[in-house]
């Protein structure tokens, strides 16, 4: 992929910038997505609950997604990025979409709760932002760490090459994907 004008990092949680997010695109997965007509449809999660008094959306997460470096994603991921986009400290562009959550709760490796402060009719459209590796990130300076040149997500192309020299990202296809392989 080469651009005029070239993307900044290339981080879910922290990239605002067009060309980023296009990359973003392609190489991570949020719980769900929009589809053409906009409606939200699943995507690292199979299904999901929303409560009767709409203050607790639960998904459920399909099973044997791997991140690109082989580790399974699991309901710590999910909990991981929204705690991270939560984070005054980290000063997350989105942090706006996802005030409305008041805590993130795993109810198991593949079941994860978001527990609301007030009702928000338009949760689910806020919750398409991707999920980074908790393995990964925990112990990475978000702002600083080199992942954010070096992107390892779940989506359907790996990142392989930047090269600032001449704003060209090179992305391959995820042979693992699992919703199976792109097409080229």
């Amino acid at each position: 992929m080469g651009t005029a004008n070239p993307p900044t990092i290339i981080n879910p949680v922290l990239t605002s910038h067009s060309v980023s997010a296009t990359i973003v695109s392609l190489a991570f997965n949020g719980l769900v997505r929009l589809d053409a007509d906009g409606k939200v449809v699943p995507s690292l999660a199979k299904e999901w609950t929303v409560s009767e008094d709409g203050l607790e959306y639960t998904f459920y997460l399909y099973k044997n997604i791997k991140f690109h470096d082989g580790v399974e994603l699991t309901a710590r991921d999910v909990q991981f990025t929204y705690n991270v986009m939560l984070d005054d400290d980290n000063a997350c562009p989105w942090k706006s979409d996802v005030e409305a959550i008041e805590r993130v709760e795993i109810v198991n490796d593949y079941t994860v709760k978001f527990v609301l402060k007030e009702r928000f009719p338009n949760m689910l459209h806020k919750l398409v932002r991707e999920i980074i590796p908790e393995h990964l990130w925990r112990n990475a300076k978000l702002r600083q760490s080199e992942l954010n040149y070096r992107p390892i997500g779940t989506g359907p192309f790996k990142f392989k090459e930047w090269n600032k020299d001449n704003n060209t990202i090179i992305l391959t296809a995820n042979k693992n994907y699992f919703e199976g392989r792109p097409y080229l």
